[in-house]
């Protein structure tokens, strides 16, 4: 009888164990930077994509909407944009594409038409926006000479990672005024800020 009284302590004891229960715990945290930049896209979906943008053998007398020269008919919003930048942001401020011309010849000579943009890494990938980028009443204006905002960001596209905002844009050369037998020249300056 002692035999069996021992046996039967001992699978209790066994049993009680088996449905201990231990459990441990850790936080965990992350601190989410600021993502901002600005790139160019490619010429899959442009025209010159970073690369200069080109007017050849331009007729001074010709008028005052002339579009690059290129393979594809630019400068028209039904065809590929001449460049794009795709801007990306991740903070809930908002955030504003701006461009300026400096240097050369071709500050006050090239328009510009910026097409709305869109949401995604090419311009035929995503959503397009409803506000309208270009100045309110102005219609191909002139590219600014100073810093100037052409787009801010709207509820839709203020946080656009990780494939950003596509925004196009397509050029005219006004070339009144320029001399025959000269290159005119001039370098366009794109930034994305944050709106304060």
């Amino acid at each position: 009888m002692k035999k069996i009284i021992v046996l039967t302590i001992m699978a209790m004891l066994v049993a009680s164990a088996a449905y201990a229960l231990t459990t441990v715990s850790q936080g965990a945290s992350a601190t989410i930077g600021t993502a901002m930049s600005i790139e160019f896209a490619s010429t899959t979906d442009t025209t010159f994509g970073g690369g200069n943008i080109v007017w050849a053998a331009v007729d001074p007398s010709a008028g005052s909407h002339i579009a690059p020269d290129s393979a594809d008919r630019t400068g028209l919003p039904t065809a590929k944009m001449d460049t794009a930048v795709i801007c990306k942001y991740n903070n809930t401020q908002k955030w504003q594409l701006k461009m300026y011309i400096n240097g050369g010849t071709l500050a006050g000579k090239v328009r510009f038409y910026e097409a709305k943009p869109v949401r995604g890494a090419t311009a035929g990938n995503g959503t397009m926006y409803a506000g309208q980028p270009v100045p309110a009443g102005s219609n191909w204006p002139f590219i600014p000479t100073s810093d100037t905002a052409i787009y801010t960001s709207g509820t839709n596209d203020t946080i656009n990672t990780p494939f950003g905002s596509f925004c196009g844009i397509s050029y005219a050369l006004d070339p009144t005024g320029l001399s025959s037998g000269t290159t005119a020249t001039g370098t366009i300056n794109y930034t994305i800020v944050q709106v304060p």
